[in-house]
Order: structure tokens, then C-alpha cells, then sequence
């Protein structure tokens, strides 16, 4: 794997958090809105799960993908 490949998956793990991130305050915001005694959609609780659950996957693969060594079987050749 090249330095670009290896700094474009890690660049997808890094959107990912991002997205994470992103989703976390969502649901924050949600159980602070239950814990107040206010009527939450469970729709958007559970798109919002399903949503973090996806980002996971991208940053485990992100950094799995950056850490892949190079086919030895390549070479300039071929």
C-alpha cells in the first residue's frame, strides 16, 4: 500500500469520527430531551443508532485498511 492509499483510509476514518461525532450529539440531545419528560421520536433514535453503528464499521475499516502492508507479489512489472 502507498502513503496516499494509506493516508486516504485513514482520511475515511477520520470523516467517520466526524460522522460519529455528529450523531453522538443527536443522541445526547434526544436523551435530554426523554430525561425532561419530553416525547421523543423513536424513529430518529433508531436512524441515528443505525447511522453510528455504519461509522463504527467505517473507522474500524479505515484503520484496519491503513494498516494493510503491500502485496509482495506486485511489482513494478506488473
Amino acid at each position: 500500500m502507498t502513503q496516499k492509499e494509506k493516508i486516504l483510509k485513514l482520511s475515511d476514518a477520520y470523516k467517520a469520527i466526524d460522522n460519529a461525532r455528529n450523531i453522538l450529539r443527536k443522541l445526547d440531545a434526544l436523551a435530554d430531551q426523554s430525561a425532561s419528560g419530553e416525547s421523543i421520536n423513536l424513529v430518529q433514535v433508531v436512524e441515528c443508532t443505525h447511522g453510528l453503528r455504519k461509522e463504527v464499521d467505517r473507522i474500524l475499516i479505515g484503520f484496519v485498511e491503513s494498516q494493510m502492508q503491500p502485496d509482495s507479489t506486485q511489482n513494478c512489472e506488473g
